[in-house]
């Protein structure tokens, strides 16, 4: 799903120039490939490595190079990497790798025959460059958790959207039981924001397009009850009860939902039994959809998409 790339300062410096259509499509806003911010100081280290190559005096090419580096940082993932090891840029980004792995490292050569590292000249022969968008795993929480966890590992705030979530029910219990696992081994920060919203459609009444209070209240209970059970530690979750604004947009489709990007599912986000052989469609959308629907669910819009059933409450362990 979520592709994650280190990418080679110095390569890229050398190879933007004479191919600059290739780097803008394979990292473009229909694409799913990703920036890490490794190291942290990633664009002095590209200006660095232009000043040493072949077209260190061409300010054409150093302009349109820094213009589509810092487009890469504004989306880039900025992960809490650990300490440097001492050695080429490689050798710091295939010691991150075995700590906390990339997607892939993009670079000129690999002279270690990593299978994470693609040599650019093989770029579209390596299997880790498929561009792969749409899924089917089987419906089971530990079968949907391995295809979104690359995506939420990575997200310093997550927004799930499912207009039937209620943490009773066992399919969405143990599914996001496993969703706060894939939350606890976050790469980029220890404290990630959590956003749970629903409609309660699941438990609205014949001929009422809305929760009764004492259904909004019980499900409060619920969630403050069951929540923390499944939770890490020092982490907490906003929980809200919205419905639609006439003429407004409608709640309907369920989403995994980042800053990144977002995994539209088939069906809701809950799963069926460990035993079952049915299937859910998860499609990762590019980044440039992800950030419209980052946008809509966020519970800071103003004016705001949807209508508070209740104001949203907060759920700490």
């Amino acid at each position: 799903m979520i592709q994650e790339y280190a990418l080679d300062p110095e390569m890229l410096a050398n190879e933007f120039p004479r191919d600059t259509r290739f780097f803008r499509e394979a990292f473009g806003p229909n694409s799913i490939r990703f920036l890490s911010c490794f190291p942290k100081r990633w664009r002095d280290d590209l200006k660095g490595a232009f000043k040493r190559s072949e077209y260190k005096d061409d300010t054409v090419a150093k302009k349109a190079l820094l213009a589509f580096g810092d487009r890469l940082l504004e989306r880039a993932i900025k992960r809490n990497h650990d300490l440097l090891v001492g050695g080429s840029w490689l050798a710091k980004a295939e010691h991150e790798h075995s700590q906390k792995p990339f997607h892939a490292i993009l670079t000129k050569e690999n002279p270690n025959e990593n299978e994470a590292v693609i040599p650019l000249e093989n770029v579209h022969k390596h299997p880790r460059w498929n561009d792969q968008r749409l899924l089917r795993p089987k419906r089971t929480a530990s079968a949907i958790a391995s295809v979104v966890e690359p995506l939420i590992v990575r997200a310093p705030e997550v927004i799930f959207v499912d207009p039937y979530f209620d943490i009773v029910r066992d399919e969405y219990r143990h599914a996001f039981n496993e969703y706060f696992n894939c939350i606890e081994k976050n790469l980029v920060t220890s404290k990630p924001k959590v956003t749970i919203i629903t409609g309660l459609k699941g438990t609205w009444e014949r001929g009422v397009r809305q929760p009764s209070q004492e259904n909004i209240a019980a499900f409060v209970d619920d969630c403050r009850q069951l929540l923390p059970q499944m939770m890490p530690e020092n982490c907490s979750v906003e929980v809200a009860i919205v419905k639609e604004i006439s003429g407004g947009e409608e709640l309907h489709d369920r989403f995994i939902i980042t800053k990144y990007t977002a995994i539209k599912f088939g069906k809701g986000l809950g799963c069926l039994a460990d035993n079952t052989d049915l299937r859910v469609n998860l499609t990762l959308l590019p980044y440039g959809k992800g950030d419209s629907l980052w946008e809509l669910y966020n519970l800071q819009r103003q004016p705001a998409a949807f209508e508070n059933l209740i104001e949203p409450f907060i759920v700490q362990t």
